[in-house]
């Protein structure tokens, strides 16, 4: 292994919020193919969205950077990297931690608010039909919103549900946490289930709960009317229960969890581009996206920071096109809408 890649290995172990300082200096570094100053480090920094750093001196006692001299009055120091593509390599094998700490993070972020649901499947066979979920809190109503589609064609006496949990457990995870055993969890029903549908030809749902006790409340996202889709946004998560990732069991199966990343970009021409949007998915081969229905779309709300364990909806899956390999879903904007149409229903707790 390079010898600047021990040593940075080694740095950011001790100095693990400086990678971003590591990396403008790689930056840096490479630009100027030889000598650069330290305050153009700070500089390129700042561009990566950390607003300060003491100074370059730890990189130089371990070994990082050599310092060649300063500028008249000692007022600028200038640096050399000593190995660059070892502190490269580093690097990359650091962002590839970062990133798997970040997707394991996000992902229990989104699965604390995720509900399977579980129907008819075609042919109207009873508990074979799989479907997604999100908690909300709306207007002090707790309540569950998904697809229209994902609950109309089943009676609601035979509409089961998966709860979330505040963790997703990763197969060959190199995060440490604390061990504990995998729990199997039944469906349930709703009793008396109140499911509100969208009055026109949107393909929206909204499954009505009582008064949530403490330890349940924090399974639901509070969603006020101020939400907006953020334009800066362009990787957005999605969670949920898909078709392809079920398990059979002899009669029975068991639903697991599909995680994933995607693009945002507007909605295929056929939608309306104000309601709705659309996100890449895996290719076909990888994932079947049906069951994904009612996931939610989940960004960071902190674009310049590697890892964020925070997420803010922005949108509610309802479609795929397999040709364009993208998921089509409402925009929160839509969601509100929707859900202000039935603030009145809601406000007194009858049909």
């Amino acid at each position: 292994m390079a010898e600047g890649s021990v040593l940075t290995k080694r740095f950011l172990r001790d100095y693990p919020n400086w990678f971003l300082v590591v990396k403008a200096c790689v930056v840096e570094a490479e630009r100027t193919r030889g000598e650069f100053a330290g305050a153009w480090v700070m500089q390129e920094a700042q561009k990566m969205g950390l607003p300060w750093f003491p100074n370059l001196r730890p990189l130089v006692s371990y070994g990082i950077l050599r310092r060649t001299g300063v500028a008249r009055g000692g007022r600028r120091a200038y640096y050399l990297m000593v190995d660059v593509e070892g502190v490269k390599a580093a690097l990359k094998d650091r962002e590839l931690e970062l990133n798997e700490a970040a997707t394991e993070a996000l992902g229990s972020a989104m699965y604390r608010f995720t509900f399977g649901i579980v129907g008819d499947a075609k042919g109207s066979v009873e508990g074979r039909g799989l479907g997604t979920g999100i908690g909300l809190l709306w207007n002090e109503t707790y309540l569950i919103l998904t697809a229209a589609h994902t609950v109309q064609e089943t009676p609601y006496e035979r509409l089961y549900f998966l709860l979330p949990d505040d963790t997703v457990q990763f197969f060959g995870s190199k995060i440490p946490v604390q061990p504990t055993p995998v729990q199997l969890q039944n469906r349930f029903q709703l009793d008396d289930p109140k499911v509100l549908l969208a009055d026109d030809e949107d393909d929206l749902a909204a499954l009505i709960l009582p008064e949530q006790p403490d330890e349940t409340k924090r399974h639901f996202y509070e969603l006020d009317e101020a939400r907006v889709t953020p334009t800066s946004a362009k990787q957005v998560g999605f969670l949920g229960y898909t078709k392809a990732t079920a398990l059979s069991v002899g009669d029975n199966f068991v639903a697991t969890l599909y995680l994933s990343f995607g693009e945002k970009s507007d909605a295929p021409s056929t939608y309306d581009p104000k309601s709705r949007m659309s996100v890449s998915y895996p290719l076909a081969e990888s994932v079947d996206p049906h069951g994904l229905s009612g996931s939610g779309l989940w960004v960071s709300p902190n674009p310049g920071i590697i890892w964020s364990p925070n997420i803010s909806l922005v949108g509610l899956i309802t479609d795929h096109d397999p040709k364009l390999q993208v998921l089509i879903g409402y925009r929160v904007e839509k969601l509100i809408e929707f859900l202000k149409s039935k603030n009145e229903w809601m406000r007194h707790k009858s049909t």
